[in-house]
């Protein structure tokens, strides 16, 4: 039986697996390519243009430290749609254990219900 030595590649594995060693400069699989950011602005999240060259930061929504702990913060509304859709916040019950909620609108109310919840009726 024969002793399986681990080894480690150094280089690129394209190249050195016998892929194509040209870069087309997409920026994927192999890496080289130049990538343009615009509105590189810091704690700008950074989102898809739809060219393969380009992204973009978004000052509408920015990752902030600036708070005693890390914010999302918006510039405008925030809008959360499609199925199962849900925002949940983080908290501690009656007994002190940590908990997730759900923010959700039940008949026009506004509520905050225990994650998992079923068969809610508002009060």
């Amino acid at each position: 039986m024969g002793v399986f030595t681990v080894r480690r590649m150094l280089g690129p594995i394209k190249t050195q697996m016998g892929g194509d060693s040209e870069d087309d400069g997409s920026g994927g699989g192999g890496g080289g390519g130049d990538i343009t950011i615009t509105n590189n602005v810091s704690g700008n999240i950074l989102q898809a243009t739809g060219d393969s060259k380009t992204i973009a930061g978004t000052n509408q929504l920015t990752w902030n430290n600036t708070y005693s702990v890390p914010a999302l913060s918006a510039s405008s509304n925030v809008f959360i749609a499609g199925a199962n859709a849900n925002l949940y916040i983080q908290g501690t019950d009656s007994d002190g254990s940590s908990k997730m909620y759900k923010l959700a609108v039940i008949d026009g109310g506004f509520y905050v219900v225990p994650s998992g919840s079923t068969g809610l009726t508002p009060p």
